[in-house]
């Protein structure tokens, strides 16, 4: 399915986080990230947060730059004033970084 340049690839990871939590990232990307879905049993409170972080993550150039994207969550985070329980900022990079490291095109 390599025959079209302009075809984005997916990759998909699920990591399962100390206390037993689960994340999982599915991403389009090539050179950058154009889409992300963050979905898990975690919680984020308020949920409407998620879908701001996801939008966050797009457009991120590969190799992703895992403290500066971290430190735009946290930061979301605060300025929201949401609660991510379960998972952390570092959590959903990590998981993101092996997403689009693991593509399943």
């Amino acid at each position: 399915m390599k025959g079209d340049e302009n075809q984005m690839t997916r990759g998909k990871a699920v990591k399962k986080v100390p206390g037993g939590k689960l994340i999982r990232i599915e991403a389009d990307y090539e050179e950058i990230v154009s889409d992300v879905k963050i979905t898990g049993d975690f919680f984020l409170h308020p949920e409407e947060c998620l879908i701001k972080i996801e939008q966050m993550l797009k457009g991120s150039r590969l190799p992703l730059d895992k403290p500066v994207l971290m430190n735009m969550i946290e930061s979301l985070l605060i300025k929201e004033h949401a609660d991510l329980i379960g998972v952390s900022a570092e959590d959903i990079i990590s998981t993101l970084e092996e997403a689009v490291t693991c593509s399943s095109a």
